[in-house]
């Protein structure tokens, strides 16, 4: 599912040098109203107006992510895959820890060219933390077609490059269980909740786990987190 959101601020690029990027509060008052309304028109459907007013914005704003990611949005949904994953990865080079657009780029990727295609594109990115955010969707891409070896060595890349991208060790934890590497997969997924703090998939596959092992106290704490947390039933 092709998504759009809003996050931003700064962050350190893999050469160490200090990227600096636009959040929506920095915009100007008037070209806050002209992201609104380019959303506005994205869920409408309008999707002439909304690339109007995105294209505007990036010519006043180049550094801000959530534009490419819009426009990624309209022409993905128009059929342009191939210029809406070059406005992806634009999102994702600009803020390499933009989820939104990290996941528009790696389905979109994952559908037209597989898992190959994104580590191809892996391997022209500078920014360490851009290649392992996208050998990290590669390996996604390879363990949803049950490609486990290819997502296994995608995940030691992503690894490789960025330790502290929580994403890959839930990915890892999936497929660690998939591989019934169930004291992997529970080693990586409190790696997970360290890093990120608690979702409800997490937890879900925390909760299996623990099962797995028939530890009660962690099938009882998970089964409280959620209730608590996630309004789920017990």
């Amino acid at each position: 599912m092709i998504a759009f959101g809003v996050i931003g601020c700064a962050h350190i690029g893999g050469s160490g040098a200090l990227t600096t990027y636009l959040d929506q509060e920095a915009l100007s008052l008037a070209d806050q109203k002209q992201y609104e309304l380019s959303l506005y028109y994205i869920e409408s459907g309008h999707y002439k107006s909304a690339r109007e007013k995105l294209e505007r914005l990036v010519i006043d704003n180049p550094n801000f992510p959530d534009a490419y990611n819009g426009l990624g949005v309209i022409h993905e949904r128009r059929g342009r895959v191939t210029l809406a994953a070059d406005y992806f990865l634009r999102a994702i080079q600009l803020n390499p820890n933009y989820d939104t657009a990290i996941k528009n780029y790696g389905v979109l990727m994952c559908y037209v060219t597989g898992g190959d295609g994104i580590i191809s594109m892996a391997k022209d990115q500078y920014q360490t933390m851009v290649k392992s955010r996208l050998y990290s969707e590669a390996a996604r891409c390879y363990l949803d077609n049950e490609k486990y070896q290819q997502a296994t060595d995608a995940l030691n890349k992503a690894l490789q490059f960025d330790t502290d991208y929580a994403d890959s060790y839930l990915i890892k934890a999936k497929l660690d269980y998939k591989l019934a590497q169930y004291e992997s997969a529970e080693s990586a997924i409190f790696h997970f909740n360290d890093l990120n703090g608690y979702t409800e998939e997490s937890v879900r596959l925390a909760l299996i786990l623990a099962e797995k092992r028939g530890n009660q106290a962690d099938i009882d704490r998970y089964k409280n987190i959620l209730v608590e947390q996630f309004q789920m039933t017990k």
